[in-house]
């Protein structure tokens, strides 16, 4: 099942980002969406997700998993668990499993507050740690569909390598779109559109 618009034309405040574009997006593909802030690279996700109604045209998502990952990741109150198997049920996934992808992503140092609830984890843990934490997330939750939205910005260029790879060899078949500022995650992606 693949993911396709058609005669899609997406109005961001005044001005048009997309005027009459068709595309569709296989099943394991990678896209990266690359322009400065401010160029409407959000809207697309969101218009993707069907949260975004400014515009016309046609757009067709099939009934599969998704994942969005925005740029500061929501927590959730309660556990470490909860956060990464969020919007899953945290009894879903055994210690193992999480412990494998906090350690994947640079989090071991959390695996043994996996069920700490006195913890307001939205203020313990650093912008790059969540972002770390929202990789995890998508290695344990293994969607079909992965949009990730800035989702590097607050990593060095050392991890954001790391986690890409992490995601390209533990979810080979899931179709992966990228947005960002930076040019460095184009070599991570089969397709890349500058707006």
């Amino acid at each position: 099942m693949l993911i396709s618009a058609e005669h899609l034309s997406i109005n961001f405040g005044m001005r048009q980002i997309l005027d009459d574009v068709s595309f569709y997006l296989n099943p394991g593909d990678r896209v990266g969406i690359i322009g400065i802030n401010g160029t409407g690279k959000s809207t697309f996700l969101k218009a993707l997700a069907g949260i975004w109604q400014y515009g016309e045209g046609t757009i067709r998502v099939p009934e599969r998993k998704m994942l969005f990952l925005p740029q500061e990741s929501y927590l959730p109150l309660g556990t470490l668990r909860t956060a990464l198997c969020y919007p899953e049920a945290a009894s879903l996934f055994d210690d193992a499993a999480c412990a494998r992808v906090l350690t994947l992503c640079g989090l071991r140092q959390y695996i043994e507050h996996l069920d700490d609830d006195d913890i307001t984890w939205s203020r313990k843990m650093s912008p790059g740690e969540k972002q770390r934490l929202a990789f995890a997330k998508s290695l344990l939750l293994r969607p079909d569909y992965l949009f990730l939205d800035e989702a590097t910005s607050a990593l060095d260029n050392a991890m954001e390598q790391h986690l890409y790879s992490c995601l390209l060899d533990e979810l080979p078949e899931t179709t992966i779109v990228s947005v960002a500022h930076r040019l460095t995650i184009d070599k991570y992606h089969d397709h890349v559109l500058i707006i």
